[in-house]
């Protein structure tokens, strides 16, 4: 059962391909997207998967990062291939559509002179960095001139952000995301020396993670953003039922909708 104060839906991203050239691993289906690299012959191939095995990014910019991987290195497909960046929720329903054009993509994700070069060794080392932390939940994104890490540490959520100004000579939100990766790995290194726990060094980065509306079925009963509990949600579903029930002056469209709408609770908590 999901509960607690902050609440938000999760969602991930992947990478639909519109067209690949066909194989005996492979048929076109507009509900299939790409999963897996598979290799033969010293060549790799992309195999697609529907949306529940394909497999699942923490943000667009991963996504875009690995698509572009695909695109240099998969033989069935190309840059003439269509591509979309999907973000699902954890019922796989999509919530959001991304046409991508490999040309622009390749603009986006190689900035021209950056201070720190080469984007994914930073991300690697984000992951060795959290690893060390022993910190599993976190997200990080980068756009034009900033970027973000956002994490979760004994409880409690955190985020850095970082700017490009011109005060502290950077240019491009890459960099951004490269100061900010090498910060949290001095962080650690003094953490690890017992010079205070690394909570102390990040009290003044805590937030408060935007809330999230529940599903529409919770709203129907009354609950907007905190789970309830299996007694709570009965509480509500009753009092409801005085009066939307027809004996007491409602009608069947509003009792058959509110039933409806307690029984798919009941599947979610």
């Amino acid at each position: 059962m999901l509960r607690g104060i902050y609440i938000y839906m999760k969602t991930k991203f992947a990478i639909k391909i519109l067209n690949i050239k066909d194989d005996y691993r492979n048929r076109k289906d507009d509900e299939k997207y790409y999963y897996e690299i598979y290799q033969e012959n010293k060549q790799k191939y992309v195999s697609l998967f529907n949306i529940k095995k394909a497999k699942k990014f923490q943000n667009a910019k991963n996504a875009k990062i690995h698509l572009k991987k695909l695109v240099d290195e998969c033989a069935n497909i190309n840059k003439a291939s269509g591509f979309k960046i999907v973000e699902v929720d954890e019922q796989y329903n999509i919530i959001s559509e991304e046409n991508i054009s490999v040309q622009k993509l390749s603009e986006e994700l190689v900035a021209k002179n950056p201070q720190y070069k080469g984007i994914e060794y930073y991300i690697n080392k984000l992951s060795k960095v959290m690893t060390r932390l022993k910190v599993d939940n976190y997200e990080y994104n980068w756009d034009k001139d900033s970027a973000y890490i956002k994490f979760t540490y004994k409880g409690e959520f955190y985020k850095f952000d970082h700017k490009a100004t011109e005060e502290n000579k950077l240019t491009y939100g890459t960099d951004c995301l490269a100061q900010l990766v090498l910060t949290l790995e001095d962080l650690a290194r003094m953490s690890e020396r017992n010079i205070y726990d690394f909570s102390v060094w990040i009290s003044g980065m805590k937030y408060l993670p935007e809330k999230k509306l529940l599903p529409q079925c919770f709203q129907n009963l009354g609950f907007k953003y905190d789970y309830p509990s299996k007694e709570e949600l009965d509480r509500a579903y009753k009092e409801l039922l005085k009066i939307v029930h027809p004996d007491n002056g409602g009608s069947s469209e509003s009792f058959i909708s509110l039933k409806k709408s307690y029984e798919e609770c009941l599947k979610q908590i």
